[in-house]
Parts: C-alpha cells; structure tokens; sequence
C-alpha cells in the first residue's frame, strides 16, 4: 500500500492501553508504524517489552523490512488468511486493508469469525479493500475490461453466499479481458 489506511485513525483511536492494534497483510509496514507513531504521541514511548502493534503478513520480505524500519512497541508474525491467523489472543483493533480480495469466500468469513473471537468489546474491525468487480481500470470509452469480461460470470452465480468467488478463476478472467487500448 503507497498510503496509509483512510480508516487509520478509526483504527487506532480503538487502541485501549492494554490489547494490542492488530494489522492483517501489513505488507512494509505504512500503517503499522503510523499506529506506533500515534499511540506513542499520545501516551508516550512503550516499555521495552510493550506490544502496541502487531504486524502481520505471509511475506517474509514484508516483515523484514518493517522491523527495520517500525518504532519501538511493533512486533511482527507470520499470518496467511485463513490458516494461520495470529496468534493473539485480544487485540483492540484490527485492521484489514487491502487484504480480502486476494482469498475466497471461505478465507472471509474464517477471518472475520477469528477477529470477532479476539477483538475485545467495543473494539474496532477496519476493512477496506478492492475487488475484479470494480471499475479499477477503464478503457478509452470508460468501461473497464476486467469487469466486463467478469460480469456475466458474478450474474451466472447471483444468489450464492459468495457469486464473486463462484467458479472465478482470475488468471483466466485477466486472460479473457481484452487490455489492448488501456490508457
């Protein structure tokens, strides 16, 4: 992610002192450690040993560069949606961003029944993402390729838990979108 989370503040304001932010797909880091910078404006420098914010990705890459570059009171784990969620046992806030397009239907609703086990009461879920069904890049008359060629498969599904995910295979949906004539 180039930017931070338009829900940041959302997120980290649910911070309580005691459970830690929790940043699922934290990739370098971006939000992650603006969370540590704001919580540390506003109560002061962690103890040594103080977890403010969990980072959490599946990249190892990702997780290595954010502990070079993260403020104190960040710590970083393994987490790949669904199967290995962290191993936390509250958090306060949990931001997923840029996270749940990348699974199926399945891996949505196994996460989101893990955040509602470990947010704590009053907590705060921030989810953002994007999705093929979205106008994400338009062609010269407007239109965006990829949601034309991957209309007629959501509508064949309509009415299943999960029509974005049925029978969606996005190598050949990207296959059969014609991207000739992208600005």
């Amino acid at each position: 992610m180039s930017t931070t989370s338009p829900l940041l503040n959302e997120w980290v304001a649910a911070y309580d002192g005691r459970h830690p932010l929790v940043d699922i797909g934290c990739a370098y880091g971006k939000n992650t450690c603006a969370a540590a910078d704001i919580v540390k404006a506003a109560i002061g420098t962690p103890a040594p040993d103080e977890v403010r914010v969990v980072a959490c990705d599946f990249e190892e890459g990702h997780l290595a560069y954010t502990r070079a570059h993260a403020p104190p009171g960040v710590k970083t784990t393994f987490a790949k949606l669904p199967d290995a969620l962290p191993d936390v046992e509250k958090a306060s806030g949990i931001l997923i961003a840029e996270v749940l397009h990348f699974v199926d239907g399945a891996a949505i609703d196994a996460t989101l029944a893990w955040a509602a086990r470990v947010l704590v009461p009053g907590g705060v879920v921030a989810l953002h993402g994007c999705t093929l069904w979205m106008n994400c890049a338009p062609d010269v008359t407007g239109a965006c390729p990829i949601a034309s060629a991957a209309l007629p498969l959501y509508e064949a599904h309509a009415g299943e838990p999960w029509p974005g995910d049925s029978g969606v295979d996005p190598r050949e949906l990207m296959a059969r979108a014609s991207l000739a004539g992208m600005p």
